[in-house]
């Protein structure tokens, strides 16, 4: 089931004056033994799927990493990977998929499937999202896009 966790997070900058506090309430579901998992106040289990930065692989995880059959990702011998495409097209009723391993590089073959490679292409986006706060201007050094707020 899922557990809900309402965690406090400050941020400030250089001046104490701008000093903000925002709550956020996050609903996480725990993936069995593919997540990394803690305990709250009320001894509930949470499932931290944030950043793989956040996350320490479980004994379950490496012995599964281990297991796992290998192959060469860029040559398409990779089984892992071809099973996970196919069931990503199967599931979007697609020919095909592609999996690439991070968000950013999702969001860049997004903005590239959208805008091609046309320097005058303009994407329109939120000041707080992802993209403009920390994806580093790639869409403009990549694609050749703008951005606007």
């Amino acid at each position: 089931h899922d557990v809900l966790s309402s965690r406090q997070i400050t941020t400030s900058s250089s001046f104490p004056s701008t000093e903000r506090t925002r709550t956020t309430t996050t609903s996480i579901e725990p993936l069995s033994s593919f997540s990394s998992s803690s305990k709250n106040n009320n001894n509930s289990k949470i499932t931290d799927l944030r950043s793989d930065t956040l996350t320490s692989p479980t004994p379950s995880m490496l012995q599964t990493a281990l297991r796992a059959p290998t192959g060469d990702d860029v040559l398409s011998e990779d089984p892992t990977v071809l099973s996970l495409e196919a069931y990503a097209a199967s599931l979007f009723d697609k020919p095909s998929a592609l999996f690439v391993p991070t968000g950013t590089m999702g969001n860049l073959c997004a903005i590239l499937s959208h805008c091609h490679y046309n320097k005058s292409s303009e994407m329109i986006m939120g000041k707080h999202s992802h993209i403009n706060l920390y994806e580093g201007g790639g869409y403009a050094n990549l694609a050749g896009v703008s951005g606007k707020l």
